[in-house]
């Protein structure tokens, strides 16, 4: 099951992904230093794109998250990878593709990050962002225990 889980993790983690981006050590190393969310208490596996856009919803009607960010609520599609969760940048607010399988609810964190921050594609920016949006929707031991992941697989933040 473990194996499962961490196969899923693997190819759920999302973001922005291109050949070029794959010897970006900032990116390997900030989806390395993710999986300590796994673990977390507050990660949850959302089983659909259904309940990943309740998720979605809560996240944008929140009054915290509409007082610092001013972004539109991105757009949620398909994914057409089958186990894997991803940002598309273009167009009004813009999307997030999310497998018919789901996925944990800090790889949305993670999507909604890149709409924050949509210049610095898992640069320092976007994970001192992240941490943000970890420790308000999830809570402060999760936010803690990436920071420390950062800092042990060397992460920009």
């Amino acid at each position: 099951m473990k194996r499962v889980v961490l196969f899923l993790l693997i190819l759920c983690i999302g973001g922005n992904f291109n050949k070029s981006e794959a010897n970006n050590n900032q990116t390997n190393q900030l989806y390395q230093a993710e999986r300590v969310l796994m673990d977390q208490k507050g990660s949850v596996f959302l089983k659909n794109r259904g309940e990943v856009n309740r998720y979605l919803n809560s996240i944008f009607a929140d009054s915290w998250f509409k007082k610092n960010f001013k972004i539109q609520k991105p757009q949620l599609i398909k994914s057409d990878k089958p186990d894997w969760a991803f940002s598309v940048l273009s167009g009004a607010g813009g999307k997030i593709a999310v497998p018919d399988s789901g996925c944990w609810n800090w790889v949305i964190l993670h999507e909604v990050a890149h709409h924050i921050v949509p210049n610095d594609n898992h640069g320092r920016n976007f994970a001192k962002v992240e941490l943000i949006l970890i420790e308000h929707f999830l809570n402060s031991g999760a936010s803690n225990a990436l920071r420390q992941s950062f800092k042990k697989n060397n992460v920009k933040f």
